[in-house]
């Protein structure tokens, strides 16, 4: 529970100046209001991006990537999304069907090859079985 109200999360920048922030309705911790409203004031009230950006305690940068964020996939595109890589990303296709390939064959552990015939098993534990869809 705390990693999701943490995600959608923005803390208040000391001394933020946003017009709505003694609002009943406005809510500083909520990062899709915060910069739903900062684009508003950008576009609406034709405020600049970094007197808008200061008001409500983000950076330039950020402005910018909510803006395309918003272009792109409305409200939506301001909710947070978890970082990191989104699939796998360290064995490509070709590397994979060499394993693959290696590991099908009748000892590809043999003298010299491997350390031991163990390997195979920690090895393949770490191969995807892209058979089935995954």
């Amino acid at each position: 529970m705390a990693s999701s109200k943490r995600a959608r999360s923005i803390p208040p920048r000391e001394g933020a100046r946003s017009k709505v922030s003694g609002s009943e309705f406005f809510d500083p911790h909520d990062a899709v209001q915060v910069k739903y409203e900062m684009l508003r004031r950008v576009s609406i009230d034709k405020v600049s991006v970094t007197e808008a950006s200061d008001e409500y305690g983000v950076s330039r940068p950020t402005y910018y990537q909510a803006k395309v964020n918003f272009d792109m996939a409305g409200i939506a595109g301001l909710v947070p999304t978890k970082p990191g890589p989104r699939g796998p990303h360290k064995i490509d296709d070709k590397v994979l069907a060499f394993l693959q390939a290696q590991l099908a064959q009748e000892n590809p552990f043999a003298p010299g090859n491997w350390p031991s015939c163990s390997a195979r098993n920690s090895i393949s534990s770490f191969i995807p079985d892209r058979s089935s869809g995954f």
